[in-house]
């Protein structure tokens, strides 16, 4: 075999040496001034509370500076739901979303490389009828519902604990805002839906309604796990954001309010024609929700356990036929991401986690 002469070779390897550490060009726009890579990140203004952290995240200028140092421009996309979401971070539309527990646990089953990173909710999605009807009287009855949602999953587990399937049911689908209405006019029987609409349905009218059926939800921040490993800093600051919003809003009663503001805008401009509830009302349900979550965004430890209501989940789900039969929870349990949370409580002042500067409007 004949030999490489000596000089080349030492070439060869002083090219590839350089490759490596020298900096990859960036994109630049026609004045030479280089282009920051743009991140979108979906959420969900229906959703609470993650569509108010969500909107007080928009308006976060330290995290604005901080996006602006690492070459990033954030883009802030508003969706119905968390099968929208999915859909965008499936098809690498978007790196950022916030989503609940049983859309992410699909989509990383499918085979979407996902980290969640933070912990924005911990309520109750329900399953809303008249008063003294049982699961097991669901059979034939017409139920609201939007597929795909924690709503969905709460629907199948209470009719499962009554040995009943979705196909003992109609299911009719709506958007999370007109299920109240149509369980009101009789258009159907029942509805199933995350926190709050269950809530303010059972506030609103105790003689009437009950929960039929309930089960504890989780919601994330879903980060893409390709762009996490590339740019570790990028979730860190993501989650420093969270943080520092909780924070604000455990110490500052006009900060909810206002946070409340920016979600209500957020929510007529996806549903223009939804009747929102009061500012100070809304300010209320967020300081409630963010308690049950003692306002730190820290995922529950031993959440990616065997024996944890995550894996619960993933199983039931896999039961009825919504993962398939052959992943393995491994798949799910390394997604989701303790430290980066961690990594920011453990460095305050680094990530400014007490400063709160935030927009005026």
């Amino acid at each position: 075999m004949p030999t490489i002469p000596m000089l080349p070779r030492f070439a060869v390897i002083l090219l590839i040496l350089l490759a490596l550490v020298l900096p990859h060009p960036t994109r630049c726009d026609a004045k030479g001034n280089a282009k920051p890579e743009t991140v979108v990140f979906t959420y969900q203004p229906l959703a609470s509370p993650g569509g108010a952290l969500v909107a007080a995240l928009k308006h976060d200028r330290v995290l604005r500076e901080e996006l602006t140092r690492l070459g990033v421009s954030l883009q802030m996309v508003p969706v119905r739901d968390g099968g929208e979401a999915v859909g965008y971070l499936s098809s690498g539309k978007a790196q950022v979303a916030t989503l609940g527990d049983m859309p992410f646990l699909k989509a990383v089953s499918s085979g979407a490389p996902l980290y969640a990173i933070a912990l924005i909710k911990q309520n109750y999605g329900a399953v809303v009828g008249p008063v003294g009807l049982l699961p097991s009287d669901l059979k034939g009855k017409r139920i609201a519902n939007t597929f795909g949602s924690t709503g969905h999953y709460v629907l199948l587990k209470t009719l499962s604990s009554s040995g009943l399937t979705e196909s003992d049911v109609t299911m009719v689908p709506l958007e999370v805002t007109e299920m109240e209405e149509a369980l009101l006019k009789g258009k159907v029987d029942a509805y199933a839906a995350w926190a709050p609409t269950p809530e303010l349905t059972l506030a609103r009218y105790p003689d009437r309604f009950a929960a039929i059926g309930k089960h504890r939800s989780l919601s994330f921040i879903a980060f893409s796990k390709n762009l996490a490993d590339r740019r570790p800093e990028l979730p860190r600051q993501m989650a420093a954001a969270l943080v520092r919003c909780m924070k604000w809003l455990a110490k500052e009663n006009r900060a909810l309010e206002r946070v409340a503001g920016w979600n209500l805008q957020d929510v007529k401009s996806l549903q223009p024609r939804q009747a929102s509830r009061e500012r100070r009302s809304q300010a209320e349900d967020l300081r409630r929700e963010l308690s049950a979550i003692a306002f730190t965004p820290r995922m529950p430890k031993g959440i990616d356990a065997e024996g944890g209501s995550m894996a619960e989940e993933f199983r039931f789900l896999k039961k009825v036929g919504k993962i398939p039969p052959t992943v393995p929870w491994q798949v799910c349990q390394g997604a989701f991401r303790l430290d980066y949370v961690d990594q920011v409580l453990h460095n305050a002042a680094k990530y400014r986690i007490a400063r709160f500067d935030y927009d005026q409007n």
